[in-house]
């Protein structure tokens, strides 16, 4: 069991609509990409098996701070990105 972080992301400051994230142990769970006051943007399930995963994101992103949560049965975890202005 790693005491580093469960997940990274990038690019961060994110650029595009699409997130690439790397899982340091896969789990089934769930990503939340969540605004500054807590408003769910967009939630994907993973499968546990895969490393990496790309989150699409389908909506137009503000310029601000946003949360990207990665939960499972065992672990919850919260990674800090900033959407800058174009």
């Amino acid at each position: 069991f790693s005491d580093g972080p469960a997940i990274s992301v990038s690019p961060n400051p994110i650029s595009g609509n699409t997130l690439y994230i790397t899982f340091t142990n896969p789990e089934e769970g769930a990503l939340e990409l969540m605004d500054s006051r807590g408003n769910k943007v967009i939630t994907q399930m993973t499968d546990g098996f895969s490393d990496n995963f790309q989150m699409v994101i389908n909506t137009e992103l503000q310029p601000g701070l946003y949360y990207l949560k990665y939960k499972t049965a065992t672990l919850a975890e919260t990674v800090k990105l900033i959407k800058q202005q174009q």
